[in-house]
């Protein structure tokens, strides 16, 4: 579904395009949303995709990409991906209802399994982005055409819509951080990748760091917090992959890196996926509470639970930095 004639659309309506006239900054210093902190007003400075202009002239898009399954009686849980843009710089009472959200395609599974390549129905949207980069557009406001620039500068997706569209390695793999080179751990009795380096995201004084024997790494802890992937590298990566002859090549450079080909986003001049990428906050804090609402009231506190505490505290005595019930396993 093309972008170009709805948001012409919405420019030539009056109401909606006083609301980009007349917004106010009304933060007062606490953010409270995107266009309150330092990345969205980098893009309006120098050097920014929308230097020299007006933020009333400007498009900032968010995509939004979730796998659902609007047929509980099917075998797979996802069968369908909307693909769905937000436009950022209106008010989020407004930008979050149908109309200003724009539905650009949904991206159909089987029966039996979710779709395995969005990329193709990426492409459109990606090359219709490129012709709309600058465009000219009735402005209902001034009553006459005006210059606007478009730009799709944000993702919010969960980690397997990352994985999608922009070719990450998904949240069960070892290497399934999207932002930096950190390496996890396969726990068999939790049946899951899980991170303990969590204290290198410390400050190099915080007196966590200090201690000895509650963290799952024994001793003090001086390690610095994982690097992440320069643009240069990343792109080096992602053509090797492409170049491979074969799919087992492609798996074990995806294991070693949690990096895979290139992706439609790529193409885009301004794009810069580790900045842009908006953290899973729901999952994250949904993961969160339920396990510490588990070990309050008990409900986590089975045989499973017994097994990984032993687990934890092997650890600690001997001190190792690989738990003896977690192992190398490649996913």
């Amino acid at each position: 579904m093309p972008i170009g004639p709805r948001l012409s659309r919405i420019f030539g309506s009056d109401n909606i395009c006083k609301i980009l006239y007349s917004r106010q900054d009304l933060c007062n210093g606490k953010l409270t949303d995107i266009t309150d902190g330092k990345i969205y007003k980098s893009w309006y400075e120098d050097g920014g995709v929308f230097q020299d202009m007006e933020e009333s002239c400007t498009v900032p898009l968010a995509l939004f990409c979730d796998g659902l399954n609007p047929h509980k009686s099917m075998a797979t849980q996802k069968s369908m991906w909307p693909l769905i843009l937000t436009w950022l710089n209106l008010p989020v009472n407004v930008r979050n209802i149908l109309g200003p959200m724009m539905l650009v395609g949904i991206v159909p599974g089987t029966k039996t399994e979710e779709p395995k390549n969005l990329d193709p129905y990426l492409d459109l949207l990606v090359d219709e982005l490129l012709e709309l980069t600058e465009c000219t557009m009735f402005n209902a406001y001034r009553g006459a055409p005006t210059s606007v620039r478009i730009a799709l500068l944000h993702y919010m997706c969960d980690i397997p819509a990352f994985s999608k569209i922009l070719h990450v390695s998904s949240q069960a793999a070892l290497r399934g951080c999207p932002y930096c080179k950190e390496e996890g751990f396969y726990c068999k009795s939790l049946h899951k990748v899980v991170h303990i380096n969590n204290r290198a995201f410390l400050p190099e004084n915080h007196p966590l760091r200090k201690e000895k024997n509650d963290f799952a790494i024994k001793g003090e802890d001086r390690a610095s917090k994982p690097e992440s992937y320069t643009k240069e590298e990343e792109l080096e990566i992602r053509n090797s992959y492409d170049q491979l002859p074969n799919q087992n090549r492609k798996s074990l450079l995806q294991k070693k890196t949690g990096l895979k080909g290139k992706y439609s986003f790529m193409r885009l001049p301004y794009h810069n996926r580790q900045e842009q990428m908006q953290p899973d906050g729901m999952h994250t804090i949904a993961d969160v509470i339920g396990n510490l609402f588990g070990l309050i009231t008990g409900k986590d506190d089975g045989k499973r639970y017994g097994v990984e505490k032993k687990s934890f505290n092997d650890l600690r005595i001997h001190g190792t930095a690989e738990p003896s019930s977690m192992t190398r396993k490649q996913l």
